[in-house]
């Protein structure tokens, strides 16, 4: 209110004060890139900040590499407020001095702009939500003002779908073709199948540098553990043959030879369906 009037030729005062909000999650550095007065009738002013440094954000890795999530820049205020020359900094010990809203008059442009391409490589921006959440009085009188913006953003799966997912699939339906050889050729079919496992186990150490060291199975991990164990049903179906040929005779063997076969692929179909469908649900 005081600056209603203001000569505009002349210099604001010093202790011309202005909010000011800390980051929560992480480390940075305030500075101040704008503070003016943009309608000496109402008083009305402008002030831009700029925080520049690193925040800290959880994310939730259980749909690896399908996950969408999000990436919170927390602020928080107790009426905090710096001055126009910076040399005074304080907060209020009890209730509010101000109250923070998102506002703009006509002609003032959006409330929230985004000033950069938005491309990241690993990750696609989805949007930007606003919160601003006013919590009640604490036991020590203080009111606290929180403010998150948050960057909702969905990975960008093609590295692990064309480097690990493709290779992967190939190897498995390549390993299938073991149930074509003679079921007496049980040293042929296991050779067969500890070679793909192998190549399985190579693939996987390549981009192993590439997967999220976690407590718990990702869906890449949930996949990868559907391969080895249908690898292995499999070198366990070609050897439960081998011995009932020896005791049932060959046509035994070969009509369980394609029910092994036929069970082994569904139950890889829907292991994987399993595994994947509800990630894809949540991303569409």
């Amino acid at each position: 209110p005081r600056l209603v009037g203001w000569d505009m030729a002349k210099e604001l005062p010093h202790d011309l004060w202005g909010p000011y909000l800390a980051v929560e999650n992480g480390s940075c550095e305030w500075s101040q890139n704008t503070f003016v007065l943009l309608d000496p009738a109402s008083g009305r002013l402008k002030r831009g900040t700029v925080y520049s440094g690193d925040v800290e954000t959880l994310l939730c890795l259980r749909d690896f590499p399908f996950d969408v999530d999000r990436v919170d820049i927390a602020f928080s205020c107790m009426s905090h407020w710096r001055t126009l020359d910076g040399e005074q900094v304080a907060n209020c010990p009890r209730g509010r001095t101000y109250r923070l809203r998102p506002t703009r008059q006509k002609g003032e442009g959006k409330w929230l702009g985004l000033y950069f391409s938005s491309f990241v490589p690993e990750w696609r921006l989805l949007g930007v939500s606003t919160v601003v959440d006013e919590q009640p009085t604490n036991a020590n009188g203080v009111d606290l003002t929180q403010v998150s913006f948050s960057f909702h953003v969905q990975r960008k799966s093609g590295f692990f779908v064309w480097k690990v997912f493709v290779p992967l699939y190939v190897l498995i339906v390549l390993c299938f073709s073991g149930f074509l050889f003679d079921t007496a050729d049980l040293p042929g079919r296991m050779g067969h199948t500890m070679t793909g496992f192998l190549a399985a186990a190579a693939t996987l150490y390549v981009v192993g540098e590439s997967l999220p060291k976690v407590d718990f199975l990702t869906k890449i991990d949930q996949m990868v553990t559907s391969c080895t164990l249908l690898l292995a049903f499999m070198a366990t179906s070609f050897c439960i043959i081998g011995v009932w040929q020896e005791e049932y005779g060959e046509d035994w063997a070969k009509q369980w030879n394609w029910i092994a076969a036929a069970a082994l692929g569904v139950f890889f179909v829907l292991s994987n369906l399993m595994v994947f469908l509800p990630p894809a649900c949540r991303k569409c």
